[in-house]
């Protein structure tokens, strides 16, 4: 499939599922472990592209039981600014060279890392307005396939509970899967052979994804965030690597 090796595929399905399990697990963090790690093995493009489709397709299967629970008072700000962040980022990843690529999905996880290690800010430092939140997140959404720093740094940082907070990433991230596949599509990014890995990959997402919601759900307070920077970590570090190494 797509000229994979056997061995290839399997390290896909692997990652796909890793990252399900975070995703699951804090409600975000699927785009930010994939990207970097299947892109160890395709090309950005191509891993942009499985990651945006898989996105949408556990998006559309997770938000509407999320909704009920979200924290939903920033959320309407929060995709506008996606909805102008989105194309641009979709037109820059055509124009990217491999390498430059890999290195801003690995820095986009360094930033989540620094987020979810810091913890909620304090009280009294000012709050950046949910819609140029929205505007960074689709910024990334469309270069990246990973619009999760920005706004998980927002909604993590405000004073709402774990529950609340991860259904508001659930059904951000689902409007942004579909932003980035509609500006995929338009702009050519997207094709028929990403979308035959997507569904190959979908059945390792959703059992990944299935895991990490019980551990949510049964696991202590911390486990979320710790979880979160240990493959934050090893994401940030693999991408980088691996981009640097082009560059030299």
């Amino acid at each position: 499939m797509n000229g994979l090796e056997p061995f290839q595929l399997g390290l896909i399905l692997a990652a796909i599922f890793l990252s399900g399990v975070l995703r699951g697990l804090t409600g975000f963090g699927f785009a930010i472990a994939a990207v970097p790690l299947l892109s160890l093995v395709l090309e950005p493009r191509a891993a942009v592209a499985t990651v945006v489709l898989l996105q949408l397709a556990i998006g559309l299967i997770d938000a509407p039981k999320a909704w009920g629970e979200a924290w939903r008072a920033p959320l309407p700000w929060l995709i506008a600014g996606a909805v102008v962040g989105t194309p641009a980022g979709m037109a820059a990843l055509r124009l990217l060279p491999a390498d430059p690529a890999r290195l801003i999905a690995a820095s986009a996880a360094a930033l989540a890392l620094a987020a979810v290690w810091r913890g909620p800010a304090r009280s009294d430092l000012p709050r950046a307005h949910p819609g140029c939140v929205g505007l960074a997140s689709g910024l990334l959404n469309g270069l990246a396939a990973m619009p999760g720093p920005p706004v998980v740094a927002h909604v993590l940082n405000a004073p709402v509970g774990e529950a609340a907070a991860r259904a508001a990433l659930i059904v951000f991230f689902a409007a942004t899967a579909v932003l980035a596949t509609i500006s995929g599509a338009a702009l050519g990014v997207l094709g028929w052979p990403d979308a035959a890995l997507a569904a190959t990959g979908l059945p390792a997402l959703l059992a990944g994804a299935a895991l990490g919601a019980w551990l949510f759900r049964r696991g202590p307070p911390t486990l979320y965030r710790r979880s979160a920077l240990a493959v934050l970590a090893v994401s940030a570090l693999a991408a980088g690597l691996k981009g640097l190494a082009g560059l030299a």
